[in-house]
Parts: C-alpha cells; sequence; structure tokens
C-alpha cells in the first residue's frame, strides 16, 4: 500500500516539480532582462526602467518558491551527513525520514501562512510603491511553489519510509 502511494506520489510530482521548475527559470531570464535593460538605460540612456526594483522583487519571490521544489526532488539541497553515513542503511533512512518530516511540517505551516498573507493581500488591496501592481497573484504563485514543495517533501518521506521497511 505504501509504495503504490509513493508511486502515486512519484508520477504526480515528476512532471509538476519540473514544469515549476522551467517556469521558474523563465522567470530567472526575465529578472536578467529586466536587469540588463535597466543597467544600459541607467548608464547609457540616462533613463532607468521605472519600477524595475519592485518588478525584480515581486519575481524573486515567484522565482525562489517554483524553483525549492525541483531542488528537493533532485535532492541538490546541500546535506551535512558527517553522523548519518556512520548509521546502518536503516538508521539512515529513518534519520531521513525524521528530517523530512521535520520539513515537511514546517512548509505545511509556511504555505499556510502564506495562504493568509495572500487573503490579507486580497482584502487590504495591497499593491507595490511605484507601480501599483497588486501582490497577491505573486503571493498566489508562491503558495503553488510551498505546495508543490510540500508535495515532493512528502514523497520523499514515503521513500525513506519504504526504505526503514525494508
Amino acid at each position: 500500500m505504501l509504495q503504490k502511494i509513493g508511486q502515486i506520489l512519484t508520477i504526480i510530482v515528476t512532471p509538476v516539480a519540473k514544469w515549476t521548475n522551467y517556469i521558474g527559470a523563465a522567470v530567472l531570464t526575465a529578472m536578467m532582462a529586466l536587469t540588463g535593460i535597466d543597467v544600459i538605460g541607467r548608464y547609457f540612456l540616462s533613463s532607468p526602467v521605472p519600477g524595475s526594483f519592485e518588478i525584480t522583487e515581486l519575481l524573486m519571490a515567484v522565482m525562489i518558491s517554483l524553483g525549492l521544489g525541483y531542488c528537493t526532488f533532485e535532492r541538490g539541497h546541500v546535506s551535512v551527513d558527517l553522523l548519518t553515513l556512520k548509521l546502518p542503511r536503516r538508521g539512515q533512512a529513518i534519520a531521513g525520514f525524521i528530517a523530512v518530516i521535520a520539513f515537511l511540517v514546517l512548509y505545511l505551516l509556511i504555505t499556510w501562512q502564506t495562504v493568509c498573507r495572500v487573503q490579507s493581500f486580497i482584502d487590504k488591496k495591497t499593491i507595490t510603491n511605484v507601480l501599483y501592481i497588486p501582490y497577491f497573484p505573486f503571493a498566489i504563485v508562491v503558495v503553488f511553489g510551498f505546495a508543490v514543495l510540500c508535495l515532493v517533501l512528502l514523497r520523499d518521506a514515503v521513500e525513506y519510509l519504504l526504505e526503514a521497511t525494508k
């Protein structure tokens, strides 16, 4: 039963994590282009892009949240395994399970609080100072990115649990 859940989660998470990563990469490209245009405009044309800092700020939140799930999926985060490498394979799986569950709980709380923040942005009609761009659409994308990360962590927890019960 647990193995079937792991397979279903992998089938769901794999394409979603990849696509959010692609979108995050496209957002990064847009940020780089905007920054390049802003610098060129500032130094060569004496006319920077109005609100470029605000746009970059909003896109940075989107890029990071959309990239976290794929980075976790690929196990690309830095890990310190000095102690766990000395454990037997089952002990490593148990330690990995405990760590992933801790991160899952943390990111579920972050996701929940970000949803509350979205509601606050909508209720208060919060906008940026220069360009008057509403915050809530970007916060919704951040919630989606964190939700994908939570799915990836859930899949990892199932995998560690399967490894620990072998």
